[in-house]
């Protein structure tokens, strides 16, 4: 490793002139630390001892590609190189892009450089989406080596109007080979029925089938829509807004004993359509498949999904009960101006 080897390199260096001429002949600075090497060391290159910095350029976009004038970015570094002698270490430094979302930084090449946050009032900035996020240290450090005309993007994403959103969570686990599971937007809960629906007493409002088979080699997870206007897609990543395209009539997964899978569920379901998004943990074991998820739920017919956060408790239990009394008779209640209500304190 560079920082192992500039390690030796320092102590040495920086013992030698007391072993053999005393601490009066130790340079007091950094030119002449720099030129005792080149007196001592003619053929050493300084520049392995004491690296050139370079300049890293960074571009803050949202997801559409603008930039996004104003973001704070925050740089840690851990390093030690002969320079720190006398330059204090800046372990953490905020940054701040232009109007055109440039962020330009000096720093060593051997600097052990991360990027964890940025940040900017309506945005959100999520590390697992950073480019650096799958990459070692060589290859992040190779990254950080681009040019004013090839930036280092990372993306923010630009929040949209929130709203009111149904959400629940649960779990359990599928063990029944003869029954179906059943989730229902409304009760929000999971419930297991006998697999032949036409042994029902009561009819049930629910929204999606959840079918689960068992082979030899694992599990297959089929999850179904009830009525005929429903539909689904999974995907694996969050998205705060349904897709709009891309639905199918049924979702089918497979996992072999000891796998374990997260994914999205984006559905449609009810008349008039309702939008939800069910994340999904999936564990198959030898005896059963166990599984956790989470939903939300647009109970205004609205493909936004992005719910409105800290909400006081007077308007959220007035929201929850508009919503269930409208899922319940089959209709869609008004959207409401939650920015409006709040800022005027009126629930009623």
């Amino acid at each position: 490793m560079k920082v192992l080897s500039t390690i030796i390199i320092l102590v040495t260096l920086l013992t030698l002139p007391y072993l053999s001429a005393g601490q009066d002949e130790m340079p007091q600075d950094k030119t002449g630390i720099i030129n005792w090497l080149k007196e001592k060391f003619p053929n050493m290159e300084i520049s392995e001892i004491i690296p050139e910095k370079i300049t890293v350029y960074c571009k803050v976009v949202d997801q559409t590609g603008a930039p996004v004038d104003g973001a704070k970015m925050k740089v840690s570094r851990s390093y030690i190189s002969l320079p720190n002698v006398f330059d204090p270490v800046v372990e953490d430094e905020w940054f701040v892009a232009d109007s055109t979302g440039m962020i330009n930084f000096k720093t060593i090449v051997e600097d052990d450089v991360d990027i964890f946050e940025i940040e900017k009032k309506g945005y959100e900035f999520s590390y697992f989406f950073s480019p650096f996020y799958d990459l070692n240290e060589d290859e992040a450090m190779e990254a950080f080596k681009q040019s004013v005309n090839q930036p280092i993007v990372f993306t923010l994403r630009k929040l949209g109007p929130t709203t009111y959103v149904y959400k629940n969570e649960g779990g359990g686990r599928f063990s029944k080979p003869d029954s179906f599971v059943i989730y229902d937007i409304y009760d929000q809960g999971l419930y297991s029925i006998d697999r032949d629906l036409t042994k029902l007493r009561v009819p049930y409002r629910y929204d999606l089938i959840l079918d689960v088979t068992k082979s030899t080699a694992g599990y297959t997870f089929k999850v179904l829509p009830v009525q005929d206007t429903g539909s689904m897609q999974a995907v694996d990543q969050l998205l705060y807004e349904a897709p709009q395209d891309g639905y199918f009539k049924e979702v089918a997964l497979t996992l072999n004993v000891g796998e374990e899978l997260e994914t999205y569920l984006y559905f449609t379901s009810r008349d008039p359509a309702v939008y939800s998004r069910m994340k999904m943990e999936l564990t198959a074991t030898e005896t059963d498949l166990r599984f956790r998820y989470e939903t939300w739920t647009n109970p205004y017919g609205s493909r936004n999904l992005e719910l409105e956060p800290d909400l006081p408790f007077d308007l959220y239990d007035k929201l929850r009960k508009e919503a269930e009394a409208a899922l319940k008779s089959q209709k869609l209640p008004p959207e409401p101006d939650i920015p409006a209500m709040i800022a005027s304190g009126q629930y009623n």
